[in-house]
């Protein structure tokens, strides 16, 4: 129930093991379609106002990089922060060419990147010096990425929480929890826009390979047992109906996130004189399409809590 961004040029997939391996499901966070294994290129015309803050209150002038090797199994996550504005002549008003000498006349920048005028778009692109098969990095959000969008056409998708387990090691709060997930891919940005602008404006803003809107609404997130749009039989959801004496008449029983129109089961009690406590003579389960006032939504406060 949360939204992940997938700044890599190459799609997010992952299982969620609920049970029989035949109930796993797939979901995916499309490619970073915007960039390549080590090119990165803005997709914003300057000139910039790099001259005060983000949405967030941070510094608007500063590129913030994170990148890993494979010698540390991409699991050390490495911060780069630069001041693209040390050349421009204005940070009010700062052209692509004056942060691509910015950038490389940054010592620590010029070790592990290169930058460049895009030949054609007149835009900044920055290349790795390290393989690709070795080295991994991408752009974080906020601060002058806000105003360059590197990361314009990243995946973004709404995954379960499970999938939490994919972020990146620096976000963990703790190192213990962090080795706890075996299966973990260092792969995947967590955005939350209810505590940060930023994140929500990422999520709106999101574009495709073609540079079409993906319309995605921050205002909008599903619980995880939505996200599961009716696909598995691990978890399924009962619309109990009772008959004037309280007796259950009948049940339909559906699987969790679906909707009107899909298929369900209904099961139906027939009675003696439908009496009080009277035992049913007949049990029938038939196949039913669900309508919208047959589908329920979880509510645990009205269960027992679990100690």
């Amino acid at each position: 129930m949360s939204y992940f961004q997938n700044p890599f040029a190459t799609e997010f997939r992952g299982s969620w093991i609920l049970g029989d391996i035949s109930d796993n499901l797939s979901f995916t966070c499309p490619a970073n379609a915007g960039r390549g294994d080590d090119i990165i290129v803005s997709w914003a015309d300057g000139p910039f106002d790099l001259s005060g803050n983000d949405a967030d209150g941070n510094i608007s002038k500063t590129l913030n990089f994170r990148f890993s090797t494979s010698s540390l199994n991409y699991e050390n996550w490495s911060l780069l922060a630069v001041d693209i504005t040390t050349l421009a002549s204005s940070s009010a008003s700062t052209t692509h060419a004056e942060i691509v000498n910015s950038l490389n006349a940054n010592a620590a920048f010029a070790t592990w990147f290169t930058a460049e005028l895009n030949s054609s778009t007149g835009r900044t692109t920055i290349r790795s010096r390290q393989p690709s098969t070795t080295f991994r990095f991408f752009v974080v959000n906020g601060q002058a990425e806000a105003k360059l969008l590197f990361n314009q056409r990243a995946g973004v998708a709404e995954l379960p929480t499970y999938f939490d387990r994919h972020k990146f090691a620096y976000l963990f709060t703790t190192s213990a929890s962090y080795v706890s997930f075996i299966d973990r891919q260092n792969a995947l940005m967590p955005l939350t826009p209810g505590t940060f602008i930023v994140d929500a404006n990422v999520i709106t803003n999101a574009k495709d390979a073609y540079g079409k809107s993906r319309n995605l609404d921050y205002t909008t997130v599903r619980a995880d047992w939505q996200l599961l749009d009716g696909k598995s039989d691990a978890f399924m959801f009962q619309k109990i109906c009772l008959d004037a004496f309280g007796n259950i008449s009948q049940i339909i029983e559906y699987q969790a996130g679906s909707k009107a129109g899909d298929l369900a089961k209904k099961t139906c009690y027939y009675r003696n004189g439908g009496a009080s406590g009277a035992n049913p003579f007949k049990i029938t389960e038939v196949p039913y399409m669900l309508t919208s006032s047959d589908l329920v939504t979880p509510d645990c406060t009205e269960a027992t809590v679990c100690s």
